[in-house]
């Protein structure tokens, strides 16, 4: 089965196949358009084996929904966001983030490992992981995901679950207003994701 029939039978509530050559993007699933400042770099060889490319961003380099939305899986307590992610260095970067502080959910990197970000405005509702000591930085491909079931978030690495990679949470529910998606940047100047991203699924 390909990566593309796997992520259709799951029904994601975002898409973002970053397959563009040039320009804005629409969501394959969700119907969000993405602008892209920079621009990044177009067409660069995706990480799951059929003809559809991903992206290269640098600093000042990223995309910006060009409407809010609330597009989110239904139940606020249980959700997916994954993606593949490639470069040579990482540092705190945003890979995903849907909203701006008070109001997000990222999914991002950080310099010993990635997490899962989450604030609902209430003061406590941040939450993240840092699994240490991973190889992230080699250059290859590597899927990242985070996943909330209730009041457990779990952080999986190419398929496999890292030391450290689970926390307990709140019952916070996510923010659920209309925000704006970002793919490699915060809602703010920084920070900035340098590498390559593909698939951005959010189930």
């Amino acid at each position: 089965m390909t990566w593309e029939s796997q992520v259709q039978g799951l029904s994601p509530v975002l898409w973002f196949r970053l397959g563009e050559a040039s320009g804005n993007e629409t969501a394959e699933a969700g119907g969000v358009t993405v602008a892209y400042t920079g621009p990044p770099s177009y067409g660069v060889t995706g990480a799951v084996g059929d003809s559809d490319t991903a992206m290269t961003f640098t600093s000042l380099q990223y995309g910006t929904s060009t409407a809010t939305h609330t597009l989110w899986p239904a139940s606020t307590t249980t959700f997916t966001m994954c993606a593949w992610v490639k470069c040579s260095s990482f540092a705190t970067e945003r890979i995903y983030q849907h909203g701006a502080p008070g109001s997000q959910t990222a999914l991002y990197s950080s310099d010993v490992g990635f997490g899962c970000y989450f604030d609902t405005g209430s003061g406590t509702g941040n939450h993240a992981v840092y699994p240490s000591g991973l190889n992230l930085d080699d250059g290859d491909w590597h899927f990242v995901a985070a996943v909330r079931d209730g009041t457990t978030l779990t952080l999986y690495l190419d398929g496999a679950v890292p030391t450290g990679g689970t926390n307990t949470v709140t019952s916070d529910a996510m923010y659920t207003s209309a925000q704006t998606s970002y793919i490699a940047r915060a809602s703010g100047s920084a920070p900035f994701f340098e590498g390559s991203i593909d698939e951005i699924v959010v189930l």
